[in-house]
């Protein structure tokens, strides 16, 4: 008998040592951001707005979203081919570009909580604000994030899920007991930086319906070191596809699904329109359209939401690639024209932070050829550097241009000519073509041909939607 208790109380011992184990593994390596729920249980949505930044004219604003459309794809570049030398073992990497004049949505962070703009971005995972306790720091519209104000910030140790989903971005300081405090330093294209420490915090979030709800544990950055120009707004909000974005962590109660509209670059910067994630992001209308991300690029990098983009189509005259990927002049195809696109080595990407969209250069200088042949106005020089192809179109305040078709392997994404052409003086009487070329490898569908389209982000279905909207409206 006494052998028996004796060995029932090691199993009895044995036993609740592997439920703590157990737990204790649940609550440090497994990503806990609130309570189970169903997806697309609930919908929350907040308020987008597009950042104005500080210019003269016309040609200066169109001029800087050109030059960092360029900036832009020099660095998701760089990202990507980043992630691609990795030792995968080692965890997840993502490097962020922020784009001065881009587009910024409310957050609130803490207990009680903080509010906060942050430039809303596809390109990107993590999400951060700027600190109080920032020994460098930048000009900021709002109070930035005092951690001392919240009761329910906590810090994240090295070993934790969320830090090693942060991969070599992570760093780890003697802070934190024997694990070490996790922090985070990410560099931007300029060389400018942001760092500061990766820790948690309670989100508060307004549903549809009005109704606030709390959701604790949401991992983020607290920026300490910050060498950046938001121009006003305080930080960012990673939207891509990565374990520690905004919709991954938040997909428990929202089923990873959100939407935005973009107003036009030349709209009242004082209006707003909405994002909404979860059920009420998935419009009803039968005229929503919808394509496959691309799977197998996603995969490999899966910040990034990649789209099979297989062509581009305007007038009379049909383009194709060949098995080298050379352009050749093909036959007609009735009353429009198509241009294969060029398969980039590093795909296409649909992306919030770049304005532009950038082709591979044998298929924009095609492009740029058929445009040219379409269009009747005189083709004439403009100041913004980058935009080649523009036109004089005089005092016509509603100029003959055409629009664009992208296509994709299973649909087709009609642009009027307003996401296509762009003003470049304050009288509108010169017009370019809001695309431009790019060696980077990789091809982008950039913010300006996205605007006044409600833009479905759906991971679940592995998909993308867009729906003609009136942004302003909304």
């Amino acid at each position: 008998m006494g052998i028996f208790n004796e060995r029932a109380w090691f199993l009895c011992l044995a036993m609740n040592l592997l439920v703590l184990f157990s737990a204790f593994t649940e609550a440090t390596l497994s990503p806990q951001v609130g309570e189970e729920h169903s997806p697309l249980e609930n919908s929350f949505k907040t308020k987008m707005r597009r950042l104005e930044p500080r210019f003269q004219t016309m040609g200066e604003r169109v001029a800087h979203h050109v030059k960092s459309s360029w900036s832009r794809a020099t660095i998701l570049r760089a990202r990507m081919q980043d992630f691609l030398e990795l030792d995968h073992d080692s965890g997840y990497q993502s490097k962020m570009t922020a784009v001065p004049g881009g587009y910024a949505m409310s957050i609130s962070l803490g207990s009680p909580p903080q509010e906060f703009m942050v430039i809303a971005d596809t390109g990107s995972d993590l999400t951060w604000v700027q600190a109080s306790a920032c020994d460098a720091c930048f000009s900021q519209a709002s109070d930035p994030y005092d951690q001392d104000k919240s009761s329910t910030y906590q810090s994240l140790s090295c070993p934790s899920y969320m830090c090693n989903a942060l991969g070599t971005q992570a760093q780890c300081s003697d802070d934190e007991d024997e694990d070490g405090l996790c922090q985070y330093a990410y560099q931007y294209g300029d060389n400018s930086v942001t760092e500061g420490n990766f820790s948690t915090e309670t989100i508060t979030l307004q549903n549809t319906d009005g109704e606030m709800l709390a959701v604790p544990n949401f991992a983020f950055g607290v920026g300490l070191h910050n060498s950046v120009d938001f121009y006003g707004v305080d930080g960012l909000v990673g939207l891509g596809q990565g374990p520690i974005s905004f919709p991954s962590q938040l997909g428990k109660q929202y089923g990873n699904v959100f939407s935005y509209c973009l107003q036009s670059i030349f709209s009242d910067p004082t209006t707003s329109s909405p994002v909404i994630f979860g059920r009420s992001a998935l419009p009803t209308s039968e005229n929503v359209q919808y394509t496959a991300l691309q799977t197998s690029e996603n995969k490999r990098i899966p910040t990034f939401w990649f789209l099979n983009l297989i062509g581009v189509r305007l007038n009379n005259k049909m383009v194709n690639v060949d098995s080298e990927q050379s352009l050749i002049a093909g036959g007609e195809i009735g009353e429009q024209s198509m241009i294969i696109a060029a398969q980039s080595p590093m795909g296409t990407v649909i992306d919030s932070g770049t304005t532009i969209t950038m082709l591979d250069p044998r298929v924009y200088l095609t492009l740029a050829r058929m445009v040219e042949t379409r269009v009747k106005y005189s083709r004439t020089s403009s100041q913004v550097s980058g935009l080649d192809l523009c036109f004089d179109v005089g005092n016509d305040r509603d100029p003959d241009l055409p629009g664009l078709t992208l296509i994709f392997q299973d649909q087709s994404w009609d642009l009027p000519k307003v996401n296509v052409f762009v003003p470049v003086d304050e009288l509108a009487q010169i017009w370019c073509l809001a695309v431009i070329p790019t060696n980077q490898g990789i091809q982008i569908i950039g913010n300006l041909q996205q605007q006044n389209f409600q833009m479905i982000y759906d991971q679940p279905n592995a998909r993308i939607g867009w729906i003609p909207s009136n942004c302003e409206s909304i």
